[in-house]
């Protein structure tokens, strides 16, 4: 038998009027992401930013970390 990779199997009971889908864990959790409005918000102004070289470097985030906690960065 052939290894599904990302899937685990699980036995499916038959059930009258329900439609079921065996999907992987990472399938799930990417539908879980899509269905997430703010989070699909962030990831399209996440592009834009990039998109515009609005990004920080190393050097600028570990500047930041250290202010916001205090130097313990």
């Amino acid at each position: 038998m052939s290894e599904l990779p990302d899937y685990e199997l699980m036995e499916i009971i038959p059930v009258t009027d329900i439609d079921l889908a065996l999907i992987s864990v990472a399938e799930y959790e990417t539908l879980e992401i899509l269905s997430d409005s703010r989070t699909l918000a962030d990831l399209r102004q996440s592009r834009v930013d990039f998109d515009s070289d609005a990004t920080f470097d190393m050097a600028e985030v570990r500047a930041e970390l250290e202010k916001r906690c205090g130097g313990e960065a």
